[in-house]
Order: structure tokens, then sequence, then C-alpha cells
């Protein structure tokens, strides 16, 4: 979506872009899918399905999942994230204690951390972990850890491609329950020491959590299959018609034999589940407050009951159904969740993990572009776009510029040569032409200024003194030119006769502003008809 190129999904727990995700679950007799719709901070619970793998047509378990999974794949809306979970029983999972808080110095150790509490190399695993705690006064977190051989996430992967299903993220199945049981309102506060067990058709998931924080995982080979299989041979039933009545029935069955035959098969499985919880006991230090059964072993009626009569702890069934009881979530499977969804469910509610667990890294990472990749394209795009819109628009300012610059430069060397008679050579520059207008303005000047001593006032002393000597009605004075320089005024121009020369010259030699002396010199060399007489001037003279 365009959008998404531009503005983030969310922001903290409120959806801006609506996101529609997806949960697989791959388990022993069936796989199973939820779909849930996030906008905004709603969140619509909208499908949990699942779908039994055919038994006895000679297939083999992958062949029989992959055909479930194509089954299941059309009855699924267009989704924005796939999530997929594989069993903890695949994985080592080991508790850290790591002093520092911040996620990504976390994931930058976690592999370095838990290899010498490994059976295999790190390198032939994925590791990856969630953080439980944080103890910011202490400036630590407990992390929990899982490393799952590269091996088994090969398989999976292969398992959900080959029915054209690939998914964004790989967790761990108890991790995505851990992170349901979080949600659910009446567990959330809950402190002290829980154990949660959930009890599956052929496997049972046990944690043990400590003031809300999960810090150990096991998985045992055993599930409701094993006791039934114990009860078909003790009551020689078919394991079909115990299984029906087990879930129907319970310790509650009318038979005395049947309720026997159940709590003979429980004792030993119990005793596997005990064992497990004294190791929990004594590696943690704590006692077991509470017992907290999920799965579709917690239907099983009296279940609970027995659990606290064997343990003499307190034992609750956590209905899954408590998750739609949240102000925030609504569903339309009609108010119901099945049991087998259970962890579908859980995988597609942890879309918003803020551990970012993902078991689909290195060699497995997605080929699909990710949103961060597709937005950094799009603002390199943007920022190409936006810096040669620039440098078009510099170079097009420039070109109108030196058009402006050039047109500008004729204008002003045409009024230079113009106003200072200045011939203009083919190619010749402005700054040639103006160094030649400042050099004819600077003379100009110094002639001005020279001999008054800068003062503009004294020149026109002069020319004022000289109007007064020069009657040109009686001299009758042709004025040619006047010029002024270097301590000398230059007087061109043509009288009528001699009268008029001696006239003139007798004039220019009283005058007090000048220091004529050459008056006989110049009545004897001049001709009265081009006169072309120097006068020296008297700078003392003028006032």
């Amino acid at each position: 979506m365009i959008r998404e190129l531009f503005l983030p999904r969310h922001i903290g727990s409120r959806y801006i872009i609506p996101q529609r995700v997806v949960g697989i679950d791959v388990a022993r007799t069936y796989v199973s899918a939820s779909q849930i719709y996030v906008k905004d901070t709603s969140i619509t619970i909208e499908k949990c399905i699942n779908d039994a793998l055919e038994i006895g047509n000679n297939t083999t378990y992958e062949e029989r999942v992959i055909n479930a999974l194509k089954n299941l794949k059309p009855q699924l809306n267009h989704y924005d994230l796939l999530r997929s979970t594989i069993p903890s029983s695949i994985a080592v999972v080991k508790e850290l204690t790591l002093p520092f808080t911040e996620i990504e110095k976390i994931k930058m150790v976690l592999e370095y951390e838990i290899e010498p509490l490994l059976p295999f190399s790190a390198h032939d695993a994925i590791v990856d972990g969630i953080i439980t705690k944080i103890i910011p006064e202490e400036q630590k977190s407990l992390v929990l850890v899982a490393a799952v051989p590269k091996e088994y996430i090969a398989n999976h992967l292969q398992l959900l491609q080959a029915a054209n299903l690939d998914p964004d993220i790989i967790s761990i199945d108890f991790f995505d329950l851990y992170a349901l049981y979080r949600k659910i309102a009446s567990q959330k506060e809950a402190q002290g020491a829980q154990v949660l067990i959930d009890i599956e058709s052929h496997t049972t998931r046990i944690g043990y959590i400590y003031n809300g924080a999960l810090r150990i995982v096991r998985t045992l080979p055993k599930g409701i299959i094993t006791q039934v299989k114990l009860m078909s041979d003790s009551l020689g039933m078919q394991p079909s018609a115990v299984m029906e009545q087990l879930m129907r029935h319970g310790f509650n069955h009318d038979d005395r034999s049947f309720t026997q035959s159940l709590r003979e098969a429980l004792d030993t499985f119990w005793q596997d589940i005990a064992f497990t919880l004294n190791s929990f006991t004594v590696q943690a230090d704590h006692k077991i407050d509470t017992i907290l059964l999920f799965g579709a072993g917690s239907e099983i009626h009296g279940l609970t009951s027995f659990i606290t009569e064997k343990t003499g702890t307190r034992c609750d069934k956590i209905d899954i159904n408590q998750v739609t009881h949240q102000k925030n979530i609504v569903t339309k499977q009609n108010g119901i969740i099945a049991q087998n969804c259970i962890m579908s469910l859980a995988s597609a509610l942890n879309f918003n993990d803020p551990s970012s667990f993902n078991l689909r890294k290195k060699e497995f990472t997605s080929s699909k572009a990710s949103l961060l990749m597709k937005q950094l394209v799009m603002a390199g795009m943007l920022s190409c776009i936006l810096i040669f819109g620039l440098i078009g628009y510099t170079v097009y300012e420039l070109s109108s510029l030196h058009l402006e610059i050039s047109r500008s430069t004729e204008e002003l060397s045409k009024e230079i040569t113009d106003r200072f008679k200045i011939t203009e050579e083919e190619g010749a520059e402005l700054d040639d032409l103006i160094s030649k207008a400042k050099s004819d303005v600077e003379q100009r000047e110094k002639v001005m200024f020279a001999f008054s001593g800068g003062h503009k006032k004294s020149f026109l002393e002069y020319l004022a003194e000289l109007t007064k000597i020069l009657h040109k009605d009686a001299l009758e004075l042709t004025l040619n030119r006047l010029q002024i320089a270097e301590n000398t005024l230059t007087l061109e121009g043509s009288v009528p006769g001699d009268d008029q020369l001696r006239a003139l010259v007798d004039a220019l030699e009283t005058a007090q502003c000048f220091k004529y002396t050459g008056r006989q010199q110049d009545l004897q060399k001049q001709n009265f008809q081009a006169i072309n007489i120097k006068i020296p001037l008297n700078k003392a003279g003028g006032r």
C-alpha cells in the first residue's frame, strides 16, 4: 500500500494503518490458523480454523501437513503479516541475566552468552530471545533465550512454502502462549510463582512464571493420547471410544471403573509432571503458588480438582475465551474459540511483540522486501527527485542570472563608452572599460583638487576671477577651450587683433589669482587668431 511508504504502521499500540495478521500452528494431528484484524487500538478475531491431518492414506506426515495447509489457505483473507510457531520441544531454552536494558544491546550478545550452555554449536542454530523482565534500578534484564538447530527451521519453512505460505515471523509456541497469558485480564496482575501447563494430544508444555516473568520452559513428550492408550488397554475399549467419553465426562463418568482407570493413568502421567515441577522449585527457589491449565487437556472434567488433590496447590483452568473480555478485543467466532486454535491465536495476537522475537533471520531471512526497505527505497527516490529538481531549478536560475548579467553588461558598456567618450574595442571586457572610466574620473578629480587643497570652492574662485578680467565684449574674445591641469590654466581661443591680445595679457598679469609672467613672450609669439596661453596659478593668492 502506498500510504505504508510514507506513514508508520503504528505509533505505540495505536495502528494508523489497519493490518490483518494470521497465525499458523502445525501440530501432530492438525494444523490451525487464526486471523485477526487490527485497526487503531481495536483487535477483531475474524477466523479460527483448524484442519485435521488425514490418517491411513499411505502418505508421510509432511505430505499430510502440506495437504492440510493447502486446504486451509483458501479460507484466509488477504493478510499483511504471517506468523508461525515451532515447538519449544526442539529448542534449547535458557534464562540469562544481562547488565543492560536496551533491546539492541541484548540482541547483540545473545548468541555469545548462550553458546557455552548449548549441546551444539551456536553456528548451527538460530538464536533469539524475549525480555521477560527489566529491573531499571539495577540496570538489568531477565532474558529467556531460545536456540533452535537450523535444520528444524529449514524443515518448518519447507512445509509452509510448499503450501504457498511464506511466514514473516517464526516464533516458539510457548513464547506466544506466554504472551497470550499476559493478555488475559484476570492473570495480568498475578504475583508469586505460577506454573502454566498446556496439555495437548501428544505433548505437554510446562512453563514456570514468577511475578509475571517466564523463567523456565519444559516440554514432555506425553499428552492426552498417552492417557487414552493406557485406559484403552485397562478397559478393553477402542481408543476412540475412550477419547470420546474422556472429553465428555472425565471424572464425572457414571462408570466407576472408567474413573478408576482415568485416575491410574493420570497418576502415572502426573509423576512426570511432578518431577518437572519439583525441579522448577529447586531451580527457582520459590514454592509454586498456583497451577494454571491451558489446552485440550484442561477440558477434562474434574482434572483441576485431581491436580489440587495431588499437589496441595490450587489449580485453575484458564478459559481461552477470556481474551475476548479485553475491552479492545472482539470476536466474530460466536464468542467461542476452539482449543485447537489456542496456539495459532496466541501467535497472531503476539503481532506487536516488543522483543521482536523472530527465528527467521540469517540465511532464513524472508526474500520479501521489508516495509523498512520499501520506505528507504522510496525515501531514496524522493531524495533523488528533490536533488535533481533543485539542480534543475538552480541551473535555470543561473542561466537566467547569466542572461541578465550579459544584458546588464552590454547596457553598462554602452553607457560608459557614450558618457566617457571611450572608443570600445571589439571584445573589450567590462572591467577594462570601467578601469578606463575610473582613470578618466581620477584624472579629472586630480585636476580639480590638486591645486585647491581638496576644496572645490577655490576652483570656483579662479573661474570667477577669470570672468572678471576677461571682458568678453571689450576683448571680443572667442573662447574655444579652458583647461586647468598641473597648476596651470590653459586658455585657447582668438581675438580680432593685436590690441585685444595686449589687453588680454595685461589683464592676466594684474590678476592676483595668477602668476602670469609671460606677457612679453606671448606678445611676440602668440597669434591673435589662435591664442594658446598657459597661465600659472597662484594658490597663495586664492582665498
